[in-house]
């Protein structure tokens, strides 16, 4: 299991990325749409 948390002081946001490597998995739970760049 993978749990890292991404901090932005200006803003006091805070993101978290979970993940799971044997499933080759993971998901970025952001509190803002802004904060997470899209796939291209």
């Amino acid at each position: 299991m993978i749990l890292r948390q991404f901090l932005v002081p200006e803003t006091a946001c805070a993101s978290y990325l979970f993940g799971c490597p044997a499933s080759q998995a993971a998901i970025v739970a952001a509190n803002r749409a802004g904060s997470v760049a899209t796939p291209a």
